[in-house]
């Protein structure tokens, strides 16, 4: 079943333009040109339109019908509207435009099919959504968050980790295959790690990896189609903090919405916590965290602290925060 691009609508309050747009919809895009596809979807961003259109669609029901075909309304707002809103699973976001659209409010609002033009911005998905013609698609559910200058993605809560190149994460040796070692980062399938992959790393000077130990790599390859491949190295063959590490400490897991909360630039959790409890911390992008303190009490007190942290304001913090100080002292 194939689906066509979706129709966008702006404001609108005449029946005679609510009729005018569903005659365009089942007979093409204006163009004398019939629609092929067998759903068709109209996205309108204005909740007066998408109420007239939602009682006119009765009369277009005996056509559809007639041709086979199912007619989908949804409501579409555009991206930088629905900023910091909760945002689910099949909502369609319209594109933003460079110069905002004046709307014509001399005859009151007016209900016309937009497509898109070379004036709107070149947006970039992060995760979450998913480009349908001259619209976004959200795929999860989850806050839509937007990075300037056209960055956009879904934060949200999940723990299932899909792999993404330039990540750096924490992964567990599971295996040795000649001369590559198989980790597991917590995806749909482990990550292929070259030997040569280390830093000073040669045919005689192999690595000391063992099954079970803890790398902190990179991805070089990450798609749907390849299987993911990470490397403990930068563009010029350094390290830089990767490799293996943590034959002691806690790894433990979270949510990849904590991860990225402890890796905000400026973030104050990490910070606020090593005035209190001195510790190491490795943080990867798959969820995984792995800290280690003076002692194993501190230890398990730090870990017990950061999964807190992710349902807490910034007041509870603090005085979480202020609560351990004191009984330092």
């Amino acid at each position: 079943m194939r689906q066509r691009e979706v129709y966008r609508a702006g404001a609108g309050s005449g029946c005679t333009s609510v009729l005018l747009l569903l005659s365009k919809v089942l007979r093409g895009d204006g163009r004398g040109q019939q629609a092929e596809a067998d759903v068709l979807v109209v996205a309108i961003s204005s909740p007066l339109a998408f109420s007239l259109v939602f009682v006119s669609t009765t009369l277009a029901f005996p056509v559809l019908a007639w041709q086979q075909r199912v007619l989908v309304l949804q409501m579409a707002l555009r991206a930088e509207q629905r900023v910091g809103q909760p945002v689910l699973p099949g909502d369609v976001l319209l594109t933003p435009l460079k110069d905002r659209e004046q709307e014509d409010e001399q005859d009151g609002a007016r209900l016309a099919l937009r497509v898109p033009s070379p004036t709107r911005l070149r947006v970039t998905c992060g995760p979450g959504l998913r480009r349908q013609g001259g619209s976004l698609l959200v795929t999860r559910s989850g806050i839509l968050r937007h990075r300037a200058p056209s960055l956009y993605w879904v934060d949200s809560q999940q723990k299932r980790y899909v792999p993404v190149k330039g990540d750096h994460v924490i992964g567990i040796v599971t295996a040795k295959s000649g001369d590559v070692f198989k980790v597991d980062v917590g995806g749909s399938e482990q990550a292929s790690l070259s030997y040569l992959a280390f830093e000073g790393a040669t045919k005689r000077n192999r690595p000391n990896v063992q099954v079970g130990d803890l790398v902190y790599g990179q991805f070089v390859v990450a798609n749907k189609d390849m299987e993911p491949e990470l490397v403990c190295i930068d563009s010029c063959g350094r390290a830089v903090g990767m490799g293996v590490f943590g034959h002691e400490g806690l790894l433990f897991k979270v949510s990849l919405g904590l991860v990225r909360k402890l890796l905000v630039p400026q973030g104050e959790i990490i910070q606020e916590l090593g005035k209190i409890y001195p510790f190491e911390i490795v943080i990867g992008m798959n969820g995984r965290i792995w800290v280690k303190a003076k002692t194993t009490q501190r230890t398990l007190i730090v870990a017990n602290i950061l999964e807190a942290c992710e349902h807490m304001t910034a007041e509870q913090r603090k005085q979480a925060f202020a609560k351990f100080s004191d009984n330092m002292m």
